[in-house]
Formats: structure tokens, C-alpha cells, sequence
């Protein structure tokens, strides 16, 4: 079984104003678990769900961009 994560910021390099206040950085997330299942030799299916949260808008209050989860499988033959 494998696992797998990673984690990304980022300052915000925008000047407040009157009128648009900033978030001092911005974090996107991602992770997945998947399985190896060798069927016969020489070929295997890997099943997989991936989980992707994109963050938050910079403004102070913005917008969340949104999250997905994802499921699919790798398979490889050998020859």
C-alpha cells in the first residue's frame, strides 16, 4: 500500500487598502492511497483515490477554490 501528501504556501506579497484587506499566504493540500495488485506476472492493476483541496482566494474573506476527490486506476503490462 502506498501513501502520499503534499503541502504547498505561498506569502502574499499585496498591499492592504481601504477597500481589500490580504491573507499573509495561501496553502493548497493534496494526498492519496493506492494499492499494487499483480493479477498474473508482468501485469498489474494499482487502484487509487486522490484527495485535492486547491485553497482560498488571497482576499481576506475570498472565495475557497474548491476540493475534488478522484478515483482511478494505473495498470501496467509487461512484454
Amino acid at each position: 500500500m502506498y501513501f502520499g501528501a503534499g503541502y504547498q504556501q505561498a506569502s502574499v506579497e499585496d498591499e492592504d487598502t481601504p477597500t481589500t484587506q490580504y491573507e499573509d499566504a495561501v496553502a493548497t493540500f493534496s494526498a492519496f492511497v493506492n494499492f499494487k495488485y499483480y493479477i498474473m506476472k508482468g501485469f498489474y492493476i494499482q487502484p487509487e483515490v486522490s484527495y485535492f483541496d486547491y485553497g482560498k482566494n488571497k482576499e481576506k474573506g475570498g472565495g475557497d477554490y474548491g476540493e475534488d476527490i478522484l478515483v482511478g486506476v494505473h495498470f501496467e503490462y509487461d512484454f
